[in-house]
């Protein structure tokens, strides 16, 4: 009667449980970060790519008045008509492209001193300057802020973005010591 048992007892079990629950706590948030950084970077990245098209208008036309970066991202949709990611009415962008419902930032492009889109639509703008903003959806990532005058910062997000909403500075009005 000399029978093996054959499994696993409660304790190894558990063992293998808490190493699993361990090895978890770890690679979570580890990846959210990850996943932070890379919206992050891609925001950066449409932010840069605006900041080139917008000099290359500029040396063109001498001013920065109707860019309009619809053909960076236009697109045909499913139903073969022609669409655009870029909200010209608005100067806003929502990235990543295409996606409705994991949206990880809006970049914003205005007129740095009118603070209204430099499309070719608009006629009271300067068109001498602009400025790009990123918000994002996360308030555990950084919003952004980049201007042709030379500005280009980032702050963690908040609630409240007074002086990047004005376009001014990445500084908040909570950070004064």
């Amino acid at each position: 009667m000399n029978r093996m048992n054959k499994g696993f007892t409660l304790i190894e079990l558990m063992i293998v449980v808490m190493i699993v629950a361990i090895l978890a706590a770890i690679a979570i948030p580890t990846y959210a970060e990850y996943g932070r950084r890379a919206a992050k970077s891609a925001a950066q990245q449409e932010m840069l790519k605006l900041a080139e098209q917008l000099e290359r208008h500029k040396g063109k036309n001498f001013s920065y008045k109707g860019f309009d970066p619809s053909y960076l991202y236009s697109y045909i949709d499913d139903n073969g008509s022609p669409a655009n990611y870029y909200d010209e009415s608005h100067g806003t962008l929502e990235l990543p492209l295409g996606s409705t419902t994991n949206k990880k930032y809006t970049l914003t492009l205005v007129d740095l001193f009118k603070k209204k889109p430099l499309s070719s639509s608009t006629d009271n703008i300067l068109g001498q300057s602009w400025a790009i903003k990123a918000i994002p959806e996360d308030l555990k990532n950084d919003a952004m802020l980049l201007t042709s005058t030379g500005i280009n910062c980032e702050i963690k997000a908040t609630e409240s973005l007074t002086k990047l909403n004005d376009y001014e500075s990445c500084k908040d009005d909570s950070d004064d010591e």
